[in-house]
């Protein structure tokens, strides 16, 4: 039976950690190099970057030094999934010549279902094994490209009822005068619509709420709130419901749902969320404002910045912002009791099923 402890999986062999791999990242990787930090025998963090973005000089070595200086007593495993052998070996020849003694560990390319070894070694990758199964059952979850992440991400069609609706509910917003009321609506509706406190609905539906909260976070009171809202417990809810906003809404309201949608995922432990939402935000701003919120996630991703931070980062938040904002959050908030170390494991489903909930670090191995 599964338990509220932290996931344990024993990998005894290359092919077993790029069995593990698609469910660290969320997604099986492609033309990619993939870094896994681990310390005290446990992951601490799973960064993956295009070859592609890694091959100029000095920029894999600068993606190395900020892993380094984040975690300077952690080993770290490096994967390219490449089908070409030289480049590949190129690759890790340069990460290893960079990196201090003994921080590089495994080191291999993994192509298809093979892996191989800078020895010539080589081996089959079975993605149904034992580890995929075992992550499935804690939780974990992959899609089969980042293109698929990406999909989850997509806006809604401008079409004319959309934005029929739009207008019905900009008309009743409540003024921007009022922060209060901008702030109590948007809690409102978060406390109604939070995965897990109403139906559930099926993805890509529109519903007036969501046009709401997509509206009113275009407001910084409501949007601070919102973002405040986010705790270690809550937030892989507050991902999938930002999420959810993103998909129901035109590109052009989607940047802000999308920087909270990415805040929320790398809360949770979802980096690869994180930096699909982030692009989407970046991408879809509108305003100077915009561009400059997604600053923020953008700075704790490259600094790769651990989800265990945010506690901190969002209390030192509360001590600044305006008291409206702050004794609204106070009053709707929930105490956290789950520690980051846990993840709470879903019914048992089948390893090609939609992902579960993303892994937050501390997974042991």
């Amino acid at each position: 039976m599964p338990t509220n402890q932290p996931a344990q999986l024993r990998l005894k062999t290359p092919g077993d950690v790029a069995q593990l791999v698609p469910f660290l990242i969320g997604f099986t990787p492609e033309n990619s190099l993939v870094a896994i930090v681990v310390q005290d025998s446990r992951i601490q963090v799973t960064a993956r970057v295009d070859l592609d973005a890694v091959e100029p000089p000095d920029e894999a070595e600068a993606l190395l030094d900020r892993l380094t200086d984040r975690y300077p007593d952690a080993d770290l495993h490096l994967i390219t999934y490449t089908d070409d052998p030289e480049l590949s070996q190129a690759m890790l020849d340069r990460c290893a010549e960079h990196l201090p003694f003994l921080t590089v560990g495994l080191a291999m390319r993994v192509a298809g279902n093979t892996y191989w070894l800078p020895d010539g070694g080589h081996g089959t990758i079975d993605p149904y094994g034992s580890i995929s199964a075992e992550a499935t059952y804690h939780g974990l979850g992959r899609l089969a490209s980042r293109a698929d992440l990406e999909a989850r991400f997509a806006s809604a069609p401008e079409t004319h009822e959309l934005l029929r609706h739009a207008g019905h509910v900009m008309d009743n917003l409540p003024p921007t005068a009022d922060p209060d009321r901008m702030i109590a609506r948007t809690l409102q509706l978060l406390d109604r619509h939070l995965p897990g406190t109403s139906e559930e609905l099926e993805p890509g539906t529109v519903t007036r709420d969501r046009i709401e909260l997509a509206l009113l976070v275009q407001d910084p009171h409501a949007r601070d709130a919102a973002l405040l809202s986010i705790t270690r417990d809550n937030a892989p809810d507050h991902a999938e419901l930002w999420r959810q906003v993103v998909t129901s809404v035109p590109e052009v309201g989607a940047s802000t749902p999308a920087y909270l949608a990415g805040m929320a995922a790398w809360a949770s432990g979802d980096g690869a969320s994180a930096c699909i939402a982030l692009d989407k935000a970046q991408a879809t701003a509108q305003r100077p404002d915009q561009l400059r919120e997604t600053e923020v996630l953008a700075r704790i991703i490259d600094q790769v910045v651990p989800p265990t931070a945010w506690e901190q980062l969002r209390a030192d938040a509360l001590d600044r912002t305006e008291p409206c904002i702050r004794d609204a959050v106070a009053h709707t908030a929930v105490p956290d009791e789950a520690p980051w170390e846990i993840v709470t494991p879903p019914q048992r489903r089948r390893p090609e099923q939609e992902p579960g909930r993303p892994p937050a670090p501390g997974i042991a191995i």
